[in-house]
C-alpha cells in the first residue's frame, strides 16, 4: 500500500514548556507527525515526578506518567540562563513552525519570548501560549493549576455534585487534557491558516477559558430562571429522561432529551404498558406542572432496582434507548470496546517494561488505530543529535555542556 504522509509531518515545533498543557498538545503534534523539540531544564520537568500521585514508577527509563504528555519529542538538555541560551533558542526559532509555551507573560517578555517580539522576528512562526486566566483582566498573568482554575473556579468542581453535597474531588490532570487537546486543535488551524497565507498567528488557551465554556449552558440560564438549575438532585431534575437510575448492582445514565419519542418504550421495558396513555406522564410539560417528576423517578427507582445493570442494558438497548453504566474507571480498563477501538493500548518504555496508556482522542486513517511511540528517556537524551541538526559540532556542543547550557 502507497505510504500516506501524516497531517503534520514536516512541521517542526519547539516546546518550552512543563507540566501537562503544553506538552499535552505537543504530544498529540508529535503523534500527527509533527517533529517536536522540548527544551528542559537540567532539574527535569515538574511532571517527571508525578507518578507518585499514582504509584507509578518514576526511573528515568521507565515513566508513564512522562510519557503520558511526552512521547514521541526529542528532548534537550537545556538552562535558559546559559551563555549561548538565547542563540539556541533563535537558531531553533529561525527553522520552527510552531513555538509552543506555558510560561506566564511577564517571564516570556523579560526572555524576549514574548509573541510581539517573535512575531517581528519570525512572522510565519505560529505561537502556541497556555495561560490560567485569559490573555486580559486582572489575573491574566496568575499561575494556573487544573483542579484549581479549570476545575474550581471554571465550575467543574461547585457544579456537578448531587444538590446539597460537598463539591466533588475531580481526578489531577484532567482540565489539563482538555485544555492540551484544544490546543492542539488550535495551532492545527492556525498552520493551515500559515500554509494558505503565508503568515503566523498566536493560539492562547486558558485552563479557565475552557471550564467557563463547559458551563455554558447553566450559565446562560442564569437570565432565564428565577433560581439556579444547578446543582441539582436526582430526584428534582426537569425530566426523567435525562438522569442517572440505581439497578440491582451498579447505576447508568439515562439520555432521552425527547421524553414524548422514548416515553412509551421505557414504560414498556418497566412492565408498566398500562401507562403508556396516561398523559400526566407522558407529556413532561404536563409532569412538571403537576409535580410528578420526582414521582415517576421512583417509581423507576423501585422497578429498575429489582435487576441487575446487564438486564436492563439488554432490555433498553432492544428498543433503542440509550444508556450506560456509570463507570469506575476499572471498568473501563476491562472494557473490550476502549482496546478494539485503540483508545487503550500497550507500550514499551525504554527499561523494556509495559505499560498501558489512553490514546489521544482524535484518530486519522494515515497514522492508523496506535500511533508511534516512542517513549521518553533521560533529561538531555537526543542533545546532541539536535545540536547537530542546527549545525552545531561535537566542539561546539562539549563547549555549550561546560558553559552550563546544555546538558548530554
Amino acid at each position: 500500500m502507497e505510504y500516506q504522509k501524516k497531517p503534520l509531518e514536516g512541521v517542526k515545533v519547539l516546546e518550552l514548556a512543563q507540566f501537562m498543557v503544553g506538552p499535552v498538545a505537543c504530544r498529540i503534534l508529535a503523534e500527527w507527525g509533527a517533529d517536536v523539540i522540548k527544551l528542559e531544564r537540567f532539574a527535569g520537568d515538574h511532571q517527571r515526578v508525578m507518578g507518585y500521585l499514582n504509584n507509578f514508577p518514576g526511573e528515568e527509563e521507565d515513566n508513564p506518567a512522562f510519557d503520558t504528555v511526552n512521547l514521541n519529542k526529542k528532548f534537550v538538555g537545556f538552562n535558559q540562563r546559559g551563555p549561548e541560551a538565547n542563540e539556541i533558542l533563535h537558531k531553533i526559532l529561525a527553522e520552527a513552525d510552531v513555538f509552543v509555551t506555558n510560561y506566564r507573560e511577564p517571564v516570556l517578555k523579560k526572555m524576549g519570548m514574548d509573541y510581539e517580539t517573535l512575531h517581528e522576528k519570525y512572522p510565519r512562526l505560529v505561537y502556541g501560549q497556555v495561560t490560567g486566566y485569559g490573555n486580559a483582566g486582572p489575573d491574566k498573568d496568575e499561575p494556573g493549576y487544573d483542579t484549581v482554575a479549570w476545575g474550581a473556579r471554571g465550575g467543574t468542581i461547585g457544579t456537578m455534585q448531587q444538590d446539597g453535597d460537598a463539591p466533588i474531588n475531580i481526578v489531577p490532570s484532567l482540565g489539563d487534557f482538555l485544555t492540551g487537546m484544544t490546543l492542539a486543535g488550535g495551532i492545527a488551524g492556525a498552520i493551515a491558516g500559515q500554509s494558505l497565507h503565508g503568515q503566523g498567528d498566536k493560539v492562547t488557551v486558558s485552563l479557565y477559558g475552557l471550564g467557563v465554556y463547559g458551563m455554558g449552558w447553566p450559565i446562560m440560564g442564569i437570565e432565564h430562571n428565577e433560581k439556579p438549575v444547578w446543582p441539582r438532585n436526582r430526584r428534582n431534575v426537569a425530566t426523567p429522561g435525562i438522569n442517572i437510575y440505581p439497578t440491582q448492582d451498579a447505576w447508568f445514565l439515562m439520555s432521552c432529551p425527547d421524553w414524548k419519542d422514548y416515553y412509551e418504550r421505557i414504560v414498556t421495558v418497566l412492565g408498566k404498558e398500562e401507562l403508556i396513555n396516561y398523559e400526566p406522564y407522558a407529556d413532561v410539560n404536563k409532569m412538571q406542572e403537576m409535580g410528578l417528576v420526582t414521582e415517576f423517578i421512583d417509581l423507576m427507582d423501585e422497578i429498575l432496582k429489582e435487576k441487575p445493570y446487564a438486564y436492563w442494558k439488554e432490555k433498553f438497548k432492544a428498543v433503542e434507548v440509550p444508556i450506560e453504566k456509570c463507570n469506575h474507571f476499572e471498568d473501563i480498563y476491562e472494557d473490550k470496546q476502549a482496546w478494539e477501538a485503540g483508545f487503550l493500548y500497550k507500550y514499551t518504555t525504554g527499561s523494556g517494561a509495559e505499560h498501558t496508556i489512553a490514546n489521544t482522542p482524535v484518530q486519522f486513517d494515515s497514522i492508523g488505530l496506535i500511533p508511534r511511540h516512542e517513549p521518553s528517556g533521560r533529561v538531555g537524551r537526543d542533545t546532541r543529535e539536535v545540536m547537530k541538526m542546527f549545525g552545531y559540532s561535537e566542539a561546539d556542543i562539549d563547549r555549550m555542556v561546560v558553559d552550563g547550557t546544555l546538558m548530554d
